[in-house]
């Protein structure tokens, strides 16, 4: 699903003055305190992946406003900018706030710092929506070189998030046996994604149900099957070692336990987004 991002540089973002060349291993873990900049550090990669592909306009209304985007607003940062580094690759962006409340391009570009084939481009200015995807039309063109593992790399970033786990919650819910193409952001399908792993990887379903036994010893394997009240849908239900095949229900297992699932599955998936992040996921978890 595209490269890893190796090294990215945010300016003007949100709580984010400057953080320049910022290097990005394997495995990333980020502490501080309250108000730090964290959650608008993973913002970011969710802001930049709604740019790459063109719901960046969208995005924005939904979620407070340009004015809100800028650092300490438009009046003391007139621009926002990343660079992102995926190995020899690189996409670059500069964002201006336009009348009406709106970001627009001053610039966007692609690179290649590939020796053999070294190529500087600039993409164009004054759009609203990004013009990285593209560049995949026509196959072949030279800015589909770079483009081919750019914007894989980035449309396909997840940010999940498994804070809510209500009696509401989607996880918790009756989903569609035929959503279960990607692991969405809150878990709400996984249980036609476990289902759909059963079937087509019953050896990474196995690691997982183990690794899950691990953080809790009680829990024998899923119980995936068709919702009594509409076969189109499955819920989430489980059975409890030494309980034969009661089938206990989402709500009948621990916050924790569920976020931990939650986790295990995300890792454990046979094809996982080239970069994942996770919000808060020690969230209601024991330090063991």
């Amino acid at each position: 699903m595209g490269q890893a991002i190796s090294k990215l540089t945010i300016k003007g973002y949100k709580s984010i003055r400057n953080l320049e060349d910022f290097e990005l291993r394997n495995i990333n873990i980020l502490i501080g305190p309250n108000g730090g900049g964290k959650s608008n550090f993973v913002s970011f990669f969710e802001f930049v992946r709604e740019i790459a592909v063109k719901e960046m306009q969208l995005f924005i209304r939904k979620n407070g406003g340009a004015y809100t985007y800028s650092y300490l607003g438009p009046k003391v940062t007139e621009q926002l900018s990343g660079d992102l580094q995926f190995g020899h690759n690189t996409y670059q962006f500069t964002l201006v706030y336009a009348v009406g409340d709106k970001l627009i391009f001053q610039d966007e570009r692609i690179k290649c710092y590939d020796p053999a084939s070294p190529v500087d481009c600039l993409l164009g200015s004054g759009h609203y929506e990004s013009l990285l995807k593209d560049q995949l039309f026509p196959k072949g063109s030279k800015n589909w070189h770079i483009a081919r593992f750019i914007y894989p790399a980035i449309s396909n970033w997840v940010v999940y998030h498994f804070h809510d786990t209500s009696g509401l919650a989607k996880v918790k819910s009756p989903c569609l046996k035929q959503d279960y193409e990607h692991l969405r952001p809150d878990a709400g399908n996984l249980a036609a994604f476990l289902l759909r792993l059963k079937d087509q990887s019953p050896n990474e379903y196995a690691f997982i149900k183990e690794t899950i036994q691990l953080a809790a010893p009680f829990f024998e394997d899923f119980i995936l099957k068709d919702h009594y009240s509409d076969s189109n849908k499955t819920l989430l239900e489980w059975k409890q070692k030494g309980a034969d095949d009661y089938p206990f229900q989402p709500s009948q297992i621990s916050d924790g336990t569920l976020r931990f699932i939650c986790l295990a599955v995300v890792l454990l998936q046979p094809n996982p987004p080239s970069t994942i992040l996770l919000d808060e996921p020690e969230l209601g978890l024991h330090p063991y």
